[in-house]
């Protein structure tokens, strides 16, 4: 789902930029926005379905200071940098975002690999498809 809505977001961003104003430099912005904003969708969308899975496995405080982490140490100062320092403008904010969720998924993914006993979690299924 979210994949196709990137590719909407990619495909038809002009329309969507005048669907919000007509002014030639506003629509500019929001172009090369939106392909930014569509790398974003994509990584937010895996990284939510691996939390929702760390969620089930009764991991959220262990969730919840990988999101600080993630926010403090990554998506906010990258996005600073990349807006401020670099000049990539309103894009650096979507660029930190990127990062920062970047960063989010990784850790995501390591705790879901690294704190569940997959071979326990494969034995209790075996038992209950066996009832």
């Amino acid at each position: 789902m979210d994949l196709a809505i990137a590719i909407i977001i990619v495909v038809w961003k002009d329309g969507l930029a005048h669907f919000f104003t007509a002014n030639p430099a506003i629509v500019m912005h929001l172009d090369l926005t939106f392909d930014t904003m569509a790398v974003l969708i994509i990584i937010q969308g895996i990284h939510i379905n691996i939390g929702g899975g760390l969620k089930a496995l009764g991991l959220q405080s262990k969730l919840s200071v990988i999101v600080m982490v993630s926010q403090y140490i990554g998506t906010i100062p990258s996005g600073a940098a990349f807006s401020l320092y670099f000049g990539h403008g309103l894009r650096g904010i979507w660029e930190g975002l990127i990062l920062g969720g970047f960063l989010q998924t990784l850790m995501f993914a390591g705790l879901l690999l690294l704190k569940v006993d997959w071979v326990k979690s494969a034995r209790d299924i075996h038992l209950k498809m066996r009832k």
